[in-house]
């Protein structure tokens, strides 16, 4: 539920449009419209006094796994960005409309639960993430007392196997030696875009959202990424975290490499109709480059983290500039490197001491 002002008669009033639940005879949603309250807490009172119905509140005698995930996406509307709101629906619809959406949420057991994580488990590696979508939709169903317990309570989920994670970044050597195959076959653009998330450590997203007022000088604003929506992919001015907003100094050679660009459209880098660029595109691109080994786009961040901790940056210094908004994210990268580093550390410090 969103409130908005309007003007009227040169008065401003307020509206709103809410999501009240499903129907339990027709199972068709119902929402509600309300306008010309004077005041954001009218319309509050208004919202609450709609919620509080018992038809409204969506709490029908057996109410299905489904109006209560319908229940939960409207939740998360209120907090969440419209791409995570995708994933979920994405997640349910796919795994989990079929063989839950239409049973009663009191009569699901912890048995047929177990059987969907399973197998899952045999056919996805990210299984038990995936299913937390389940979990979440049960546990709104505890706090709300549709159901005394939580069979999500009683699974055991099955272990991820631990084999060795494969390294999702490059070292300084590897690095020079992917863009100078880049520059060989790939298209002069996207040279350049690799070049820049090796040396800026910015997202896919960011990247491609660029546009050439976000360059300044040596200095790159990043305020704004290309987001997932129920009606498509969309250049949304909403970072990742509010540590995404940020300016990163450039070097020399990628101010050159930018401006080496053809300036045809107002993005950066751009399609053939002067549009923005999907984020499925860099996959393709990184497919092309032969003789090298592959990491996904997101191991050009880590990339950049890993050399800026290897040149001698400081966490916060990296946190600053990569846009982590939890130190932990910083520290995890920091664990990756410093093992191959720890030698240097270890004769830095004797010279020191010495």
């Amino acid at each position: 539920m969103k409130i908005k002002s309007y003007k009227k008669d040169g008065k401003t009033y307020y509206k709103f449009r809410a999501f009240l639940g499903i129907d339990p005879y027709t199972g068709k949603p119902v929402r509600a419209y309300r306008s010309g309250f004077l005041n954001r807490i009218e319309a509050e009172k208004e919202y609450i006094r709609l919620r509080g119905e018992p038809f409204a509140r969506n709490l029908p005698a057996s109410p299905t796994f489904e109006s209560v995930f319908c229940e939960l996406i409207e939740l998360k509307k209120i907090s969440s960005k419209e791409s995570y709101i995708v994933k979920l629906i994405s997640s349910y619809t796919n795994h989990f409309k079929e063989p839950l959406g239409a049973l009663p949420i009191t009569d699901i057991p912890p048995e047929l639960l177990q059987d969907i994580l399973v197998n899952m488990s045999k056919a996805m590696k990210t299984a038990n993430k995936v299913f937390g979508v389940v979990e979440q939709v049960f546990k709104l169903a505890y706090k709300t007392r549709l159901i005394k317990e939580n069979p999500c309570d009683f699974l055991m989920k099955p272990r991820v196997s631990k084999e060795h994670p494969k390294e999702n970044y490059y070292g300084k050597d590897e690095l020079i030696d992917f863009l100078k195959k880049a520059k060989r076959d790939l298209p002069y653009m996207w040279y350049v875009f690799f070049h820049l998330l090796a040396y800026t450590g910015i997202r896919r997203g960011e990247a491609l959202a660029l546009k050439w007022d976000d360059l300044k000088g040596n200095v790159l604003s990043i305020n704004k990424t290309i987001s997932q929506t129920e009606s498509g992919m969309i250049v949304s001015d909403t970072p990742k975290t509010v540590k995404s907003n940020r300016e990163i100094l450039l070097d020399k050679k990628t101010v050159e490499l930018l401006n080496s660009l053809e300036h045809s459209s107002e993005f950066i880098f751009s399609n053939t109709k002067g549009g923005f660029i999907t984020p499925s595109q860099p996959v393709r691109q990184l497919h092309k480059v032969k003789g090298v080994r592959y990491i996904s786009p997101h191991g050009f961040r880590h990339t950049h983290c890993s050399l800026l901790f290897s040149s001698g940056a400081s966490i916060p210094e990296a946190q600053q500039r990569m846009g982590h908004e939890d130190v932990k994210t910083t520290l995890q990268v920091y664990n990756h490197v410093y093992k191959e580093d720890e030698e240097r550390a270890l004769n830095n410090f004797m010279e020191f001491m010495n």
